[in-house]
């Protein structure tokens, strides 16, 4: 008889539903990130980080999903909506740096958040923001600004 390996999908809290923190706008959403981004390269290389959240937009967890070089980093899609959904998140804000200070979307950045809409919605969640960091401070909403 052949052993098939069980796929197991585990998820524990770190803290009590009544203890998590909501966001509820862009700035809130960047204090977090704010808070667990790595400011000794912030500057130096590209990294994605992801938030997930439940319904009443408390936050679950954050997660960061991949790092790059000084211009940009490569997102796996997939990979972002397998936390989602291993974490039973109903919503995602999404953030990324720019090491170089800019705080301005680029086109790549707004197809990325565009694309990342579309699957969330095919899977039931909502992406709620896009946050760009910039490397000396400061924050930017990708969402906000391109109305998408």
């Amino acid at each position: 008889m052949n052993h098939v390996s069980e796929i197991q999908l585990k998820y524990k809290p770190a803290q009590q539903p009544e203890n998590l923190p909501i966001v509820n706008g862009s700035r809130v959403a960047f204090d977090i990130f704010n808070s667990v981004w790595d400011h000794d390269t912030i500057a130096y290389s590209e990294s994605f980080c992801v938030l997930f959240l439940n319904r009443a937009r408390k936050v679950l967890g954050y997660r960061f999903v991949t790092s790059g070089g000084r211009h940009s980093c490569m997102v796996d899609i997939s990979q972002v909506f397998a936390i989602a959904l291993k974490a039973n998140a109903s919503a995602i804000i999404l953030a990324h740096n720019h090491p170089a200070g800019t705080l301005l979307a680029s086109r790549d950045d707004v197809r990325l958040t565009e694309r990342l809409i579309q699957g969330a919605e095919l899977l039931g969640l909502k992406v709620l923001d896009h946050i760009i960091l910039g490397a000396a401070g400061g924050f930017i909403s990708v969402i906000e600004d391109e109305n998408l």
